[in-house]
């Protein structure tokens, strides 16, 4: 009558079946640990990633455009024209831009993809990247990783980001710092006046410089090409001292390009149908969106930096669903082998259990062993994988941040989830006990009635 037996069998078999509850505690063990990193991984990734997102050298530049929609007679199809917007239909925003600084955009004379060459050897893919200046707040100076920043701002001066870095090792055994590039590139724009006898000005205009590398700068590797950085105030004062010669001779004055692409009108592919857009004070990076949120249609800000930084964290979102499906199917598969494995000991023991009965022992009560044993493997795993995943996490964490510098990319949260004070360990620990005794009791409870006659007769 005394219930002192059940525990004790309980323990028994314990020792008896260790070979195959050592099995039972691996898989429990791996599927746990893998429940804590996964939930450790969706809790910090994203907010680790984003962080690591507004470190790009060039997150505060930006376009502002115009798009004209025009909808096709049928229906169904909408044609989108890119202009730059008018300077009296700027003023209006021009207040909720007043963190940024506002200029002509300058690429189109010279362009964000050059030829880059080093040596006679041409670097292909590299982006020849404006920022507006090296000095005061414009650029987050703590990104440099190596060398020195421009003394100046000057065209012969570049900073160049990690890319750049890993690619002059790959290629030339070397660091980039101290070396001379060159940067080419040819333009030719068309001027079309009143005039019938010269209705059209051709005007060319050759970009060659050969610019010194002084530092290397951070960068997000995600995606990232391989970026030369140089001064954008810089380069609009050369191109304040390069003249259109043709139209020159005939305004009969000296005509620069900076005036050529500042007096442009909306849809001429010399202004590149954009304003650039420079944030100030980069301490305020994550506040960009808060000071864009009023830019409404029909004026568009492209944000390349952004649309970077959102392609990543598309990926981890997905990356992390993945792993939550994922985290399900090895719950359900552990909780398979732990219901298999309690299924073949009561399949086993049945002529034990059939003693046990006929001593007057009840059926609940034998249940009870089998699920006793199993909660002890659930507790022993639990433990396990509580001493287990820390130690996981601060490796992987290593790992990753030696490789992408994503900072606690995995943060379990012991202390407080679900704002729960260790929430996660009280709901892992329930959900474990669950997973055991389902895992006893249903295969039990679905199986044949043992037969005291065919299990007690003489063999």
């Amino acid at each position: 009558m005394k219930k002192s037996w059940v525990i004790h069998l309980a323990f028994s078999n314990l020792r008896k079946h260790r070979k195959r509850n050592i099995f039972s505690i691996i898989s429990l063990v791996i599927g746990l640990t893998a429940s804590f990193l996964i939930i450790g991984f969706s809790n910090n990734a994203t907010k680790s990633i984003q962080a690591e997102c507004y470190n790009q050298f060039d997150y505060g530049n930006m376009t502002i455009t115009k798009e004209i929609k025009t909808e096709s007679k049928n229906g169904g199809l909408s044609i989108v024209r890119n202009i730059r917007p008018l300077k009296d239909e700027m003023i209006p925003i021009i207040d909720e831009l007043k963190d940024f600084e506002i200029d002509i955009n300058l690429e189109s004379v010279v362009s964000s993809f050059p030829t880059v060459s080093y040596k006679k050897d041409e670097l292909k893919e590299y982006s020849y990247e404006g920022v507006f200046s090296f000095f005061d707040s414009y650029t987050n100076k703590e990104l440099l990783m190596k060398g020195e920043y421009p003394n100046e701002d000057t065209l012969d001066y570049v900073l160049v980001n990690e890319t750049v870095d890993k690619d002059f090792k790959k290629k030339y055994k070397t660091s980039p710092i101290g070396k001379m590039i060159n940067i080419h590139y040819e333009c030719e724009y068309e001027y079309y006046t009143d005039d019938e006898y010269q209705p059209v000005i051709n005007d060319y205009f050759t970009y060659d410089k050969n610019v010194i590398v002084t530092g290397v700068v951070k960068d997000l590797s995600f995606l990232s090409t391989p970026k030369i950085y140089y001064s954008y105030i810089a380069l609009k004062d050369y191109l304040s001292t390069i003249y259109l010669s043709n139209l020159s001779s005939y305004f009969e004055r000296d005509y620069s390009w900076v005036e050529r692409i500042s007096d442009s009108n909306s849809s001429d592919p010399v202004n590149a149908y954009t304003y650039r857009l420079f944030f100030k004070n980069h301490h305020d990076i994550p506040l960009i969106e808060e000071k864009l949120k009023n830019i409404q249609e029909p004026f568009v800000i492209n944000h390349n930096a952004k649309v970077r930084s959102e392609a990543l964290l598309t990926l981890i979102g997905a990356a992390s669903t993945g792993m939550e499906v994922f985290l399900f199917i090895s719950l359900f598969g552990t909780a398979l082998i732990m219901g298999i494995i309690s299924f073949s000991f009561y399949s086993e023991d049945k002529k034990s259990i059939a003693t046990l009965v006929c001593l007057g022992a009840r059926l609940d009560d034998i249940n009870n062993v089998y699920c006793i044993e199993n909660i002890s493997i659930g507790i022993i795993s639990f433990v396990l994988s509580i001493v287990l995943a820390p130690l996981l996490q601060l490796l992987i964490n290593r790992i990753v941040s030696s490789i992408t510098r994503f900072n606690n990319i995995i943060k379990i949260p012991f202390s407080k989830f679900l704002n729960i004070p260790f929430g996660l360990i009280i709901i892992v620990f329930i959900s474990t006990l669950v997973v055991a005794i389902l895992s006893t009791m249903l295969p039990i409870a679905f199986s044949k009635k043992i037969s005291l006659k065919e299990e007690l007769k003489d063999e």
